[in-house]
């Protein structure tokens, strides 16, 4: 069965796929930099790893209170507000001169979160005829498709050796030397 969409839908649908992945990606981003962090603005690991819990809260917390304030706005205004705070958010937390500021950069930079992702779903299933909508089951084949092709291109491309050792974080204040090589 061909799934038809409205006219013209593949480049909203391309942009918010794009969007999404930025999201997805600050998301995670900080937890690969997190010694950088530390060093950089003179904290433990731990503290610095509040980036990560922030921008956690900011989802939980923070999103639910943004989208009931913005319930008025159309749907293109909202998607269109949610990704400039994200993008400004972002580029505040790349500027940040104070350990302060990266943290509230990070917890506003994930009020977005929730929010695009939950009226981009929205929009995106508006652009497919109700009758011709893919069943629940067919999101996770094609996330399992998806896995697969990557499970079977990592099984082609990696060299059977990687010469890099496995490593502990360096010692920036764990609890009991915890994350010492």
């Amino acid at each position: 069965m061909a799934v038809s969409t409205q006219r013209g839908t593949l480049p909203a649908l391309l942009s918010m796929m794009v969007g999404g992945f930025a999201i997805g990606t600050t998301e995670y981003a900080s937890v690969g930099v997190l010694p950088q962090i530390a060093d950089d603005f003179g904290v433990n690991l731990a503290r610095a790893g509040l980036v990560v819990s922030g921008y956690a809260l900011g989802v939980s917390f923070g999103s639910p209170i943004l989208a009931a304030l913005t319930g008025n706005l159309s749907r293109k205004t909202l998607m269109l507000a949610v990704m400039a705070l994200f993008v400004l958010a972002n580029a505040a937390a790349a500027l940040s001169a104070s350990y302060t500021f990266l943290i509230v950069a990070r917890i506003v930079s994930a009020l977005p979160h929730g929010i695009f992702f939950g009226v981009g779903a929205a929009i995106a299933a508006s652009f497919v005829a109700e009758d011709q909508r893919l069943g629940w089951p067919m999101a996770y084949w094609f996330v399992a498709a998806i896995g697969l092709v990557s499970l079977l291109a990592m099984a082609a491309t990696l060299p059977r050796r990687i010469d890099i050792a496995p490593t502990s974080l360096p010692n920036k204040g764990w609890p009991n030397g915890a994350g010492s090589a």
